[in-house]
Order: C-alpha cells, then structure tokens, then sequence
C-alpha cells in the first residue's frame, strides 16, 4: 500500500506543483465521526499547507495534540471530481505498488512512466474540457501528451493483453491493453496502424504505434487513457506512482 507518511505527503504535495495541479488535498479520519473529512487546498496555499500539516502531524499523520485525528490518504487534480477519483489507500495505489514491487519487469514500467512524464507536455488535462473540435463541454477521461513531432514511439505502461487494435473514427488508430495492474490503458490518435494485434501479449516498455493524428485531433499527440474497473483515473498520477523517481523517494520508506 501506498506509505501514509509525512514524507510522502510532503512528495506528494511537491509534485502537485510540478506537474501544474490546480488543487491538493488531504483525507482526515476523525475519532467519533462516522465519515472522513476532504479538506481540499488550491495550489497557491500548498507550501503554507504543508508547514502547517507538518506542525500538527507527526510522521505517520497522528495529530500530536487531538486523539483519535489523522490523515489517511491524500492526493491532487484539477477539480473536485479529480480529487475523489484519484484518492489512494483504497484506489489505484495498492494495485500500482504491487506491480511495481511482484517482478523485475517492472522496472520497464518505471522507466515508461518517465519516458511519458520527462518527454512529453500535457496539453489537454484530466478533467471537463471544451472539446477543441465538437465546441461542446465534456468529460476529457485522459490526457493529451505532445513534443511537437509525430513518429515518436507509443509505448505500453504495463505489460498486459491487448483486447483493442483497430481503428476508429473518433480515437483514430488506437490500441487498448488490459494491464496486469489490474487496470486498461488505451493509447489513440496513432500515426499509423498499431504495432500490435488483438490478443496479443505485450510487455512493458513494447512499442504498439507511433504518435499521429488520426480521428478526431487538432495535431501530433498521443491521448492516453487509464481505467480502473470502468472509472476513468487520472494518467498523470498513474504515471507519477509508477515513475522511477517516486520509486526512488520511496525507497528507504517502510511500505505498511
């Protein structure tokens, strides 16, 4: 399970800003109460939030002067649909630790993440948008990676099966993987046919397309989705948990 530390909010907190989230927020479990509390901070407030948090909880987010108060999970996004989605002790963050630590091929997984998250620009978020295409206001259930070039390799997250290789009018040339996480990642707008066929296995860090513009897109850029028993999950975050830099920072963290 995802470590509830202080360090690791602290982390978690400080890649909210890098990755230009609107909003941070910390899940409070309160002795007595028959519900947790979502306290939810807007993005200009995260470094006095943090102080503060750092002041009142101790390392493993027990509050030192009120029993029975702690933090039990905490997460960001870009609204408050985002930040429900994407809380993590029951969510995606048992399942993303478990692929990350059952096998060595794995590693491939972490360094796919930072080849999406060090390579490309988010240039469509998580969350409603204005479609650029139809004008109308919509639920955009991924996210959309550009660097200004079409050809550049699509790579699977997770090894899994491939139950979608086809293409569509809408999502262009695109491929769906059932991963092994437990999850679906689907890749679209593919430059040409995918590189992979319907019931094929594929491993970690395998190529199935290039980046293009195929179907309904206004330029270059691969839109990734990730779904977690039919409940679109925000992209950015899966690959942050499965990144080699969080993995580092979590290193010398006892899992609990």
């Amino acid at each position: 399970m995802i470590p509830m530390t202080m360090e690791y909010l602290e982390h978690c907190f400080n890649r909210a800003k890098e990755l230009d989230q609107s909003l941070v927020a910390v899940k409070v479990e309160m002795k007595g109460f028959p519900s947790e509390e979502i306290i939810v901070n807007p993005i200009i407030n995260v470094d006095s939030k943090l102080e503060y948090y750092k002041s009142v909880y101790d390392e493993d987010l027990n509050h030192k002067y009120a029993e029975g108060i702690r933090i039990v999970d905490f997460s960001f996004g870009n609204s408050m649909s985002e930040i429900g989605i994407n809380m993590i002790v029951d969510g995606l963050g048992k399942s993303v630790m478990e692929t990350i630590e059952s096998d060595g091929a794995n590693n491939k997984s972490k360094s796919v993440a930072d080849y999406y998250l060090n390579n490309f620009r988010v240039t469509s978020s998580f969350g409603e948008k204005i479609h650029p295409v139809t004008g109308e206001k919509s639920l955009h259930n991924g996210v959309n990676l550009a660097n200004n070039k079409a050809g550049d390799p699509v790579k699977a997250i997770v090894s899994g099966k491939v139950i979608t290789a086809a293409y569509s009018k809408t999502a262009g040339n695109w491929v769906v993987v059932q991963q092994d996480d437990g999850t679906v990642a689907k890749y679209m707008h593919m430059l040409k046919s995918p590189q992979v066929e319907q019931g094929q296995r594929v491993n970690a860090g395998q190529q199935v397309g290039q980046v293009g513009n195929t179907g309904t897109a206004t330029g270059n850029h691969l839109h990734l989705e990730i779904e977690r028993d039919g409940l679109a999950l925000n992209p950015i975050q899966y690959l942050w948990y499965l990144s080699e830099e969080t993995v580092k920072d979590m290193a010398n963290v006892e899992i609990k």
